[in-house]
């Protein structure tokens, strides 16, 4: 497999090898087989990210996590992969509205009658590297940063380490997960203390 898809040194699986704790919000994105997805830990205030191949139709890793995770609300881009949308579920029908709504305002969280899932679409530009690091630089509480002072430059330098950028569905998935936190929720996400790169056992 692709280095840049399974290249990560945490499993994420609970302490005692059951399910994977139960999430606030869990941010997906999805494009030519791959999967990002972030999600903040509520118990220990560690943002997760990983990157995994995923093909469609079937999305096995898609819908593994959405099970393990249990998560309370989901956030995608708009402009999603229709086919994508269209197995994630809730508010991603129908998926032509969806894909109008790059430039409006987000879709309201709807849920999936088939598993009680909620899902809101987010704006496409909210999903990217750029606004991964530009948010996370936002973050004063991360462990994972020199205690000492740093310039601008030297703080990016040290999130592109740990979030490198060829991890682009991971680092998607972090700054489409940041914007909504940043936007609806602010303590939430000023309170992250930790980011950690997990491999996912799910299937």
């Amino acid at each position: 497999m692709d280095s840049q898809l399974e290249d990560d040194d945490t499993t994420c699986e609970a302490a005692d090898g059951g399910e994977l704790s139960q999430t606030g919000v869990l941010a997906l994105v999805w494009r030519k087989d791959v999967l990002g997805a972030a999600w903040v830990e509520s118990s220990s205030s560690v943002l997760k990210f990983c990157q995994v191949a995923d093909p469609g139709p079937d999305f096995r890793v898609m819908q593994a996590l959405k099970f393990s995770l249990d998560p309370t609300l989901i956030v995608t881009p708009s402009t999603s992969d229709p086919d994508y949308l269209d197995r994630l579920g809730g508010a991603c029908h129908p998926v032509a509205a969806a894909a109008e709504a790059e430039d409006a305002e987000e879709g309201a969280a709807e849920p999936d009658e088939a598993n009680g899932f909620m899902v809101t679409l987010c704006k496409n530009r909210e999903f990217s590297a750029e606004s991964a690091i530009q948010r996370l630089s936002l973050l004063r509480n991360l462990s994972d940063l020199p205690s000492c002072e740093l310039s601008d430059r030297e703080r990016q330098m040290y999130l592109e380490h740990i979030l490198p950028p060829d991890q682009e569905q991971a680092c998607r998935a972090v700054g489409g997960l940041l914007a909504y936190l940043q936007r609806t929720d602010v303590g939430s996400s000023m309170s992250i203390g930790k980011l950690e790169r997990c491999r996912l056992d799910l299937c």
